[in-house]
């Protein structure tokens, strides 16, 4: 069957992608002495969210705003629930001062997300500019708490910036070619998955909040996967928070934008309260310190009954 070929074929390319640019933006995080865990969230976070903003765009430029809705909210479930899930069980997690930083902003901007959702019930042009207002005050917020580097001597400074010059810009032509292979493979996943799910006769949103969910999220997964065995669990960590705040905020502002998004009460119900529990449950191991490998364990269970939910409601 060509839709299987063409999904297939998506995820290789997405998560080629998403390793490509993931190690350059680590690389490039350490020439210009930012924390690992803020370039995982915002740099490397903005990247592996680009498929879910272009099924955002192409879905509501098709009038298909069930699916971008159902796409925005089942990432995050799918980063946390799946596979921060399996960053825990596989790898070990420093909690830091960083990580319970991030897991306070995306409870925030859960919070502000449904209740944007919620008082509208359809978010429209206004909620939209709301959310990516608040995508915009999340980036501002990391970069400005963000400890100084310590400087350099002036003769040394010169040196390190001539030095470095050549292979940032080595590094910046690696993130745009890693960017474009997740942007096409995004475009394969969302062509041929929907028209697979459409053929098996699933809901709109149902296709978002599950099969389109998990496949956009597939260049989250390869950076995990990839952080295990380069031991840069944090990169990942911040990668899957950060894409979390993204896909809420700025991807979903984006489809509000170009068409309203119309919020049913089984959202409101069921995904939003998933993803604030799930966020609460990571925020509460860091401060009381759970086992890193039963709290993965848990969040891989959370995530299957998420799914059986879902599909007992449509």
């Amino acid at each position: 069957m060509i839709e299987i070929v063409i999904f297939s074929v998506g995820l290789a390319i997405t998560a080629a992608g998403a390793v490509i640019f993931s190690k350059a933006a680590i690389r490039l995080a350490r020439l210009l002495k930012i924390k690992r865990i803020v370039i995982g969230a915002t740099v490397v976070s903005l990247a592996t969210t680009a498929p879910e903003t272009v099924v955002a765009v192409i879905s509501s430029l098709a009038n298909h705003s069930g699916l971008a809705l159902g796409n925005a909210l089942g990432s995050p479930v799918a980063n946390i629930g799946l596979i921060l899930g399996l960053v825990l069980l596989f790898g070990k997690v420093n909690f830091e001062k960083n990580v319970l930083r991030l897991s306070y902003l995306l409870i925030i901007l859960t919070v502000f997300s449904f209740l944007v959702s919620f008082f509208q019930k359809t978010i429209n042009f206004v909620g939209g500019f709301l959310l990516i207002l608040a995508s915009l005050f999340y980036l501002w917020f990391l970069f400005k708490t963000q400890e100084e580097p310590a400087e350099l001597e002036p003769e040394l400074e010169v040196i390190s910036v001539l030095k470095n010059f050549f292979q940032t810009l080595k590094l910046f032509f690696k993130l745009i070619f890693g960017l474009g292979l997740i942007i096409f493979g995004g475009f394969a996943i969302i062509s041929g998955g929907v028209n697979l799910a459409k053929i098996l006769g699933a809901s709109e949103i149902f296709i978002g909040l599950t099969l389109v969910a998990v496949g956009t999220s597939l260049p989250e997964l390869a950076l995990a996967i990839a952080s295990i065995f380069r031991k840069t669990i944090s990169v990942s960590v911040g990668n899957l928070i950060g894409a979390s705040v993204l896909t809420l905020t700025l991807t979903l502002g984006i489809a509000a934008v170009i068409i309203p998004v119309k919020v049913t009460s089984s959202v409101l119900i069921i995904d939003f309260p998933a993803i604030l529990a799930i966020s609460l449950i990571f925020l509460l191991a860091q401060i009381w310190h759970f086992n890193h490998r039963i709290l993965g364990a848990s969040f891989l269970i959370f995530y299957l009954l998420y799914l059986a939910v879902l599909k007992i409601v449509g």
